[in-house]
């Protein structure tokens, strides 16, 4: 008898599943972020370095060039009178010696051509032509000063173009005749000191700065740390010695009473339309270059 076999095929067989491995998150991304932000801010933090050392360092282009080397292209030809009248463009943020930057005012060069101008006996008038947001307090003082040696010897005239604005106006106040356009932007009668804080931004990501220094306010306007209450009020001392000068300026230059100025609007840093300021009595006149050279 023949035994029944019974033929039991094997299951065919079953792709082994294995539990899905955990995908780790990456933090590749936020560590590029991350050293991202740390170069730019430690780029930031010595580019301010550099910029307040050059600030400390003695500039010698003023005394290598002597007020003959300058340019006679400052003064343009004017049929009137039979005298030239010296056009000296003040463009651009002023700066003592243009900050390395063609576009800015270079103060050192305008006051040149301001003494040059004065002692050219075929020059008759000098009319600056502004168009400048401002700038240094010293750069635009040493401006103020050469008018006022200037405007001994002959008229000095203020034009302002689309702005003449805080140091600008400054530049401008010393002149005899201050004429503007209707929409200029002028004013800004004021001082400013500003820096940054970027501590909170070290501390997020694991950036400390080491400060070595020879007295407790030689890093004053630090970026890397806070300030102290003495540090704050030595800050704002400076910043009101500087607009109290800038407010006698103008308040001998224009024939405001100083206490206008500082309990108005003149004095609060605000700019004005030329036709406001016209009616402030900052401005004389509301023209073009035509006004000026007629002038």
């Amino acid at each position: 008898m023949a035994e029944n076999t019974e033929v039991i095929e094997p299951a065919p067989e079953q792709p082994r599943v294995f539990p899905e491995a955990k995908k780790k998150k990456s933090s590749c991304l936020g560590c590029l972020f991350g050293c991202f932000a740390a170069f730019v801010v430690l780029l930031f933090v010595m580019l301010a370095a550099a910029w307040l050392i050059g600030s400390f360092l003695p500039k010698f282009s003023g005394d290598q060039e002597s007020e003959d080397d300058t340019e006679e292209s400052v003064l343009r030809s004017a049929s009137e009178a039979g005298g030239k009248i010296a056009v000296i463009d003040i463009r651009g943020i002023i700066l003592n010696a243009g900050g390395g930057f063609s576009e800015n005012a270079d103060s050192e060069n305008i006051c040149r051509q301001i003494r040059k101008a004065a002692k050219d006996p075929e020059v008759r008038a000098i009319i600056l032509n502004l168009n400048t947001p401002g700038g240094e307090v010293t750069a635009s003082d040493d401006i103020y000063s050469a008018v006022l040696r200037a405007k001994k010897a002959k008229p000095v005239i203020a034009l302002m173009n689309s702005m003449a604005a805080s140091g600008g106006y400054y530049a401008a106040a010393g002149c005899d005749w201050i004429i503007a356009n209707r929409m200029t932007l002028t004013g800004s009668i004021g001082v400013i000191i500003s820096s940054f804080n970027v501590k909170g931004l070290l501390d997020k990501i694991g950036v400390q700065a080491e400060v070595y220094k020879s007295g407790k306010m030689k890093d004053l306007l630090s970026a890397t740390r806070g300030k102290t209450q003495e540090e704050n009020a030595l800050i704002q001392s400076l910043v009101d010695e500087c607009y109290t000068e800038f407010v006698k300026i103008v308040s001998a230059g224009r024939k405001i009473p100083v206490e206008k100025i500082r309990t108005t609007e003149i004095g609060d840093g605000r700019v004005f339309h030329g036709a406001r300021a016209l009616e402030l009595g900052l401005i004389d006149e509301l023209g073009r270059m035509p006004e000026a050279v007629a002038k």
